[in-house]
């Protein structure tokens, strides 16, 4: 059983590649952790079991935040909260 099950589809990473490029790129300036992470395969699973939301947030299941915690540590230099808020977790 996958623990962290993904949000992607069937056209899987490589079509949801082109959709996150675009939502990155909107956010670029921001203080979001899956913008200032450089490694692609830490980016692509946060962003992989996140909503993007209407005002631009990017929404994890509140199960995805130890990992999410993890991967933060490891691959951004700044310290990044992330914020609870019933059964999500909004990355700030």
């Amino acid at each position: 059983m996958n623990k962290y099950p993904h949000k992607l589809g069937s056209g899987g990473y490589e079509d949801k590649s082109k959709e996150w490029a675009k939502v990155l790129s909107q956010n670029k300036q921001s203080d979001l952790p899956v913008v200032k992470i450089k490694n692609p395969r830490g980016q692509d699973w946060l962003m992989g079991r996140s909503e993007v939301i209407a005002d631009g947030r990017i929404v994890l299941p509140k199960d995805v935040e130890p990992v999410a915690h993890k991967i933060v540590r490891v691959f951004c230099y700044n310290f990044v909260s992330l914020k609870q808020n019933h059964n999500s977790v909004y990355i700030t």
